[in-house]
């Protein structure tokens, strides 16, 4: 990640609607919104590794479409120092970064809304309403 890393492409729309590609398509999303947004903003907290973790916690049908759940962690690498020969300061650390996320997302035939929730999800796990959700996604 240090050194100019690009961001992640972002899914393709599945050829159908079904609760298994919402899910896929959701998580996917997730995983490349989650790391696009940490490359955008990594200049304070480079790391050498970034590990992302996250999955359909819970996939809804509704009339229009599925709501699924996702939710995950992002995680850098822990910082490793090697003081220089003769150093007398110690180094500047990298910054460690750990979060949890939570999101739902709505897959339809014609377009993917996305509403974050902040940390993890707890019981219970209400589908939102979507009034207030971003589009991400129209094909």
């Amino acid at each position: 990640m240090s050194g100019g890393a690009e961001p992640t492409e972002y899914p393709g729309f599945p050829d159908s609607i079904t609760a298994e590609s919402a899910g896929s398509v959701a998580v996917a999303f997730e995983t490349a919104f989650r790391r696009n947004d940490y490359v955008a903003s990594a200049g304070a907290r480079e790391t050498e590794s970034l590990s992302i973790s996250a999955g359909a916690a819970r996939t809804e049908s509704l009339d229009c479409g599925f709501a699924v759940a996702v939710d995950g962690s992002i995680r850098s690498e822990s910082p490793t120092f090697t003081a220089a020969s003769g150093a007398t300061s110690t180094p500047t650390p990298v910054p460690y970064y750990d979060d949890e996320f939570a999101t739902w997302y709505l897959v339809s035939a014609d377009q993917v809304q996305r509403v974050a929730l902040g940390g993890n999800f707890r019981d219970p796990m209400d589908v939102p309403t979507f009034e207030d959700a971003e589009t991400v996604f129209c094909p």
